[in-house]
């Protein structure tokens, strides 16, 4: 009786295997959201979440004068998402690579275009059985730091606030290692008008462009981690993200400069170096307290 019992549990599962293989996107086909205009898009200037306010309000916390000090800035990008499971509509997309190109409209006087990258991984993306061929609406989003935002103005810039500073946005995706863009659609957007004329072609493509130290950043790395559902997918990984430079589209190698009165890229002789170092500092007690002389191995025993 027991064989028999484990022998129909086995049919059962194999029987139900191509049920959940369905249900899982085998192709993938991404375009911006069908209809979007210049209209649609905006850098929203976000404030951290409320459960914050506590930590922030600290006697032992620094603090700096006005909102501004705080806020961070959102670009949220909603795509068509159409996916197959052979000749079905599958319920999710297991992984997607997705590249965010942002220009930015830096300078006091929003005249100098700064090209963004980003790479973000979503995993698990729920897809509307029901949706047309066109396909699912599903964000993605980068985001600005309060700093980023200052480093974006300039020092001249006392409060930045860089929510009418959007200039042009495009997406690129990759699905299981391939470009997946809808290559009947333009992935990239124009948003200011004084950028119609300069940013032609496929700017979004443009290499070493001017980044002034600013990388944009994915849900995982700001306050709104633990919030992103339901207004985007899941990211990889979640939380804590350790950040890449390469993800972020920086370059130790140098940049150039994306002029405001040109759409042509000219190269500088600038460099960055890095100051950071990997070796850790060692702690050892104050030598005024003991005489001179170092104790060796008392610390660690007594955190034993």
């Amino acid at each position: 009786m027991i064989k028999k019992f484990f022998t129909f549990l086995l049919v059962s599962a194999l029987c139900s295997l191509p049920v959940v293989n369905a249900q899982s996107a085998e192709s993938v086909r991404v375009s911006l959201k069908k209809g979007l205009s210049a209209n649609d898009l905006e850098m929203a200037r976000v404030m951290p979440p409320g459960t914050s306010t506590a930590f922030c309000n600290a006697k032992d916390v620094k603090l700096l004068k006005g909102d501004g000090a705080y806020a961070w800035h959102l670009v949220r990008i909603p795509l068509q998402v159409a996916a197959r499971a052979g000749s079905d509509k599958p319920m999710f997309v297991d992984e997607l690579d997705v590249k965010v190109h942002v220009v930015v409209l830096g300078g006091k006087g929003a005249d100098k275009p700064l090209l963004l990258t980003r790479e973000i991984t979503y995993v698990d993306i729920p897809l509307d059985p029901n949706a047309n061929d066109d396909g699912t609406v599903v964000n993605v989003g980068v985001f600005l730091s309060p700093t980023d935002a200052m480093r974006i103005c300039g020092p001249e810039v006392k409060m930045p606030d860089i929510s009418k500073r959007l200039g042009a946005v495009a997406v690129t995706a990759k699905f299981k290692g391939s470009a997946c863009n809808n290559t009947s659609a333009t992935p990239g957007l124009v948003i200011a008008r004084d950028l119609k004329d300069k940013l032609t072609g496929s700017w979004w493509k443009k290499e070493g462009v001017d980044t002034a130290g600013v990388t944009l950043k994915s849900i995982a790395e700001t306050p709104f981690a633990p919030y992103y559902s339901p207004v985007f997918p899941a990211t990889r990984p979640m939380y804590g993200a350790e950040f890449s430079p390469a993800a972020a589209g920086v370059s130790a190698m140098g940049t150039s400069t994306m002029p405001s009165d040109t759409g042509s890229v000219t190269n500088t002789d600038s460099t960055v170096t890095d100051t950071s170092t990997d070796t850790p500092t060692e702690v050892t007690e104050d030598s005024s307290s003991t005489g001179g002389k170092k104790k060796k191995g008392k610390k660690g025993k007594r955190n034993r």
